[in-house]
Order: C-alpha cells, then structure tokens, then sequence
C-alpha cells in the first residue's frame, strides 16, 4: 500500500458569489435603518473573507447553513431554555433546519401567549384584595 504524503495545496477561497451576497444584504439592512433612522438599527455582515474561510464558509449555501444553525442555537435555548448540545448540524440540510426553527418561532409565540395570558389572569385575581399597579405587582414579584 502507497501512503500518499503529499500535503493538499489547493486553498480554498470564499466565492465572489457569497462576498457580493454578504455586501446586498448589508446593502438591504441599511437601506431599512436608513427609512426610520431614530427608530431602527441593525448590525452588519462582515464581508472579510478571511473571517468567513476561519469558519470554513466558502459558498452562499455554506453562509445560509451557518445562518440557518446559529438561528436554532439562540431559538432553541429560548424556547427550552438549554442549548441544543446534541445537534448534529453537519448531517442536517438548512431545509430541516430551517423547518425547525419555523416549528420553534410557533412555539416561542405560543409560550409569548400564554405568559401573557397568565398575567393577566393573576392581575384580575389579584385586583379583587384591592387596587394595585403593575408597578407594584412587579415589586411584589406577583407577576
């Protein structure tokens, strides 16, 4: 058996394709800030390309992959409250992960729901001992 030693030369590069992408969404996420100004603000997508071969991202789809899971990392942690640990991203398609973070934003407007629900379930309860402020309600810890 020949053990091959030669060392893989060839570096990848990130595609012009992903950097012209990086730089339209900027481009959208400024022109949206630039609308209403006082009220918007939104961070910006670095366009170094060294920043994106450190995360070996090359390719729009590699770029939307990423997206897709660090979407579900933060959307996952606040639905149930741990990080999704035993994910295994690499074997999943941004499809599956995409569906699932649509699954998670239902969920998270469920839970949104029903806190408010129970909230306003304990201030109506609260409110027949006499009349309290949400103010201090909180300061109570109440709600």
């Amino acid at each position: 058996m020949i053990k091959n030693t030669m060392k893989n030369t060839m570096k990848k590069e990130v595609s012009k394709e992903l950097l012209e992408h990086l730089k339209q969404m900027n481009i959208k996420s400024q022109k949206w800030v630039d609308e209403d100004p006082k009220n918007r603000w939104s961070s910006m997508i670095t366009e170094d390309p060294k920043h994106w071969a450190n995360y070996k991202i090359y390719t729009v789809d590699e770029f939307k992959h990423y997206m897709a899971e660090t979407m579900h990392w933060d959307l996952y942690k606040s639905v149930n409250g741990i990080r999704p640990r035993f994910m295994n991203y690499h074997l999943m398609t941004t499809e599956e992960i995409e569906a699932d973070n649509d699954a998670l934003f239902k969920e998270q407007e469920e839970q949104i729901i029903a806190e408010k629900k129970e909230k306003e379930n304990t201030i109506k309860k609260v409110s027949n001992y006499g009349n309290f402020t949400e103010k201090q309600l909180k300061e109570w810890k109440v709600i």
